[in-house]
């Protein structure tokens, strides 16, 4: 059986990224860092503030749109039935952190950049008269896409800048289990395992197909941690007690431990997704954010 990984849906800011900067990002010449253009609610109707900076209702609203747009192409509805508003005003507050900790970290968009991006937009889009007509169907002045496409790319740098750090190796366990539908069948196989009946005989028994085998996998990623948490705590060539989880019992074998085991790209993936998540709740836990819609 391979291993039970966490996915999580990639930020829709991410695929705002894409649409309005490109993939990747330019990298910044030696210029002087721009100042940013921060709204406060004197200047037009804001749905946001983050730490002072305001999103306008007209750019929440284009988003929304976009979004709604695209999931009645698709069919699909937001990730675990959360309401498409709270999720799009989640995700703007989620680029805006993103944005200004860019350019807290040195991160910097000259003119010349901006420029290129917007051609680089407009190229994507048709031409010019395109890139105007899109402006006008979603509500953008062009100042207000030179807003959102600075913050665009800079929460894009600093996304990659997280995910950066995440390391490429750690510490990953191989093991294997036998997965049981009830306990008392359970502690049955245990009984014969303390007996010095062969695990990896009972585990292929149990499946055929995969004999139980977990793959390797580091602390964080599997969809049970119960299993997880059992299968660090022993030693390696050991097996665990019964295990009881949301979907059965479970009794592992830790069959190797490498302390800096390269990481397959799905453990990668994962490990990134929930650097970034970490790092937006503990920006949002230090930050004054005010939904004013």
């Amino acid at each position: 059986m391979t291993a039970m990984l966490q996915y999580r849906s990639i930020n829709l800011s991410f695929a705002l990224c894409l649409i309005l900067a490109g993939c990747g990002f330019i990298k910044p010449e030696p210029t002087p860092t721009p100042t940013l253009e921060i709204r406060t609610p004197t200047m037009e109707p804001m749905a946001v503030l983050v730490n002072g900076e305001g999103i306008t209702i007209v750019e929440y609203q284009a988003a929304l749109n976009r979004y709604l747009a695209a999931a009645s192409d698709t069919g699909k509805s937001a990730p675990g039935g959360v309401e498409p508003k709270t999720m799009i005003l989640d995700e703007l507050v989620d680029e805006v952190l993103l944005s200004q900790s860019a350019y807290l970290s040195e991160f910097q968009l000259s003119d010349t950049e901006l420029e290129a991006r917007i051609n680089q937009l407009a190229e994507q889009l048709g031409g010019t008269q395109a890139l105007l007509d899109w402006q006008s169907r979603n509500g953008y002045s062009e100042a207000d896409l030179r807003q959102s496409l600075r913050r665009s790319v800079a929460g894009a740098w600093m996304r990659d800048k997280i995910i950066s750090a995440v390391p490429l190796e750690a510490e990953q366990i191989h093991a294997r289990q036998i997965l049981l539908t009830d306990e008392q069948t359970a502690l049955a196989v245990k009984a014969q395992l303390d007996s010095g009946a062969d695990f990896t005989n009972l585990a292929n028994q149990y499946d055929p197909v995969a004999g139980g085998d977990l793959g390797w996998f580091p602390r964080g990623i599997l969809n049970v941690p119960e299993v997880e948490s059992a299968a660090f705590a022993v030693e390696t060539g050991k097996y665990t007690d019964v295990v009881k989880s949301t979907i059965g019992w479970h009794i592992i074998l830790v069959v190797e431990r490498d302390l800096t085991h390269e990481l397959s790209p799905d453990a990668l993936l994962s490990l990134q997704h929930q650097a970034i998540s970490q790092w937006l709740a503990e920006r949002r836990s230090e930050s004054t954010i005010d939904i004013l819609i």
